[in-house]
């Protein structure tokens, strides 16, 4: 049996396949915002009334400020603090103030 080569892609095909997964995104986006955000905002509502029904408002809110992961520090900063650069620099130096000095690539004597 032989082996098949492999054909490179094209730009036209990379076109077309980036055109089918942008077209694959928005109907996920679309089906999202039209199927699953009307449910989740009749699911806020009835959960909001819900917590009014039992007077619990104060306590509810209480748990969830006890409770807020958002107040977590999500990175630990490092306790090093910031690296300082160091002394030398690895460009040429030039040899005179004005800075016309040695020059890359001009021809010495």
């Amino acid at each position: 049996m032989m082996k098949k080569k492999r054909k490179k892609s094209t730009i036209k095909n990379l076109t077309e396949d980036i055109g089918h997964a942008v077209s694959e995104i928005i109907h996920v986006k679309d089906y999202v915002r039209e199927e699953m955000m009307p449910k989740m905002q009749a699911f806020m509502d009835i959960f909001e009334q819900y917590v009014m029904y039992k007077g619990d408002m104060e306590d509810f809110v209480a748990f969830m400020e006890e409770n807020d992961e958002s107040k977590e520090v999500k990175y630990k900063k490092s306790k090093k603090g910031k690296k300082k650069q160091t002394e030398g620099s690895r460009t040429a130096k030039t040899g005179r103030k004005n800075g016309k000095g040695v020059q890359s690539g001009s021809v010495q004597s």
